[in-house]
Formats: C-alpha cells, structure tokens, sequence
C-alpha cells in the first residue's frame, strides 16, 4: 500500500474526507484503525456503503492495522488514506513502529477538558502531549479540515 494521507477526523467517513482528500488524492482505499469498529460489523457495513465507487474500506484494530502498515507500506497501490479518530491509535502507531510522513487533523470536536485550538479541533492536555511526542520526533502535524484550506502547524495552535 501507499499511504498519501495520515488523517485524524473523529468523524471519520465523511463528506469531507470523501469529497475533498480522496478525490484529489485519487485515493483507492481507506484503511481506519479503531479497535470498537473493528468488532462491529454493522459500522464497517455502513462506512463502506458511504465510500465512492471504487475505493474499498477496511477497519482494523489497531494490533492489525500495525501489523498491515508495517509489512504492506511499500508505496505500491493502493493508494491509501490512513484515517483515525483518536489521537492515540496515530500515537501507539508511531510507538509500534510506523513513521508517518505527516499528520493532517481534520476534526477532534469539544469534550471535557479540551481546549479549544482552532475551528473543529479542541486537545485535552493528554493529546497535546501525544502530538508534542510525534512533533519532538519529526513528524509534522497539521490542521487542515479540507484539501482547498491552507495547513496550520499545530505548534503554532498549542502555542497560542
């Protein structure tokens, strides 16, 4: 697989990840990794109903999605759109070993103690020591909600 995009949307399949990043990213698969989803099979029926002709939907749980990112990343098709909606599968992602290019966050919306960083993205103090951990290592982490909108650092949101 070939992962164009490592995106965390707790809203997950939606119409802007549809309609905006798998289309210009000419994306042919979405691969979620949520361990609840994993073992639900109505969600993943309907998460793949709402994909677009052509790109195929997989949820896996995180042990598994580790484990086919680690010996399937080798920039052959398909083309991928990496998709979580927790920070900490990105995280336990990167501490089992994956390297993200990058990190786009599109929505983490409002919840006890979570602060508010910018339009749709609100971190508990937990989430922005989870995204300082892959910022300190490297890995750029960005807000941009849609393909058409400029990319935010998020140092720069957590700074404010």
């Amino acid at each position: 697989m070939n992962i164009l995009l490592n995106r965390l949307d707790d809203r997950l399949i939606h119409g802007q990840v549809l309609v905006s990043w798998v289309k210009r990213l000419a994306a042919r698969r979405i691969l979620v990794i949520d361990d609840d989803l994993a073992r639900d099979s109505f969600s993943q029926s309907v998460f793949a109903l709402a994909a677009p002709r052509g790109v195929q939907v997989e949820i896996a749980g995180l042990s598994e999605g580790l484990r086919q990112i680690l010996e399937e990343n080798d920039g052959t098709p398909p083309d991928t759109i990496l998709l979580c909606k927790e920070p900490r599968y990105l995280l336990e992602l990167f501490r089992g070993g994956y390297r993200p290019a990058s990190v786009n966050i599109g929505c983490l919306a409002a919840g006890p103690s979570r602060k508010r960083l910018s339009k749709g993205v609100f971190l508990s103090e937990q989430e922005t020591e989870l995204f300082e951990e892959l910022i300190d290592a490297g890995i750029p982490v960005f807000v941009q909600p849609v393909y058409a909108e400029a990319k935010i650092d998020l140092r720069e949101l957590i700074r404010r």
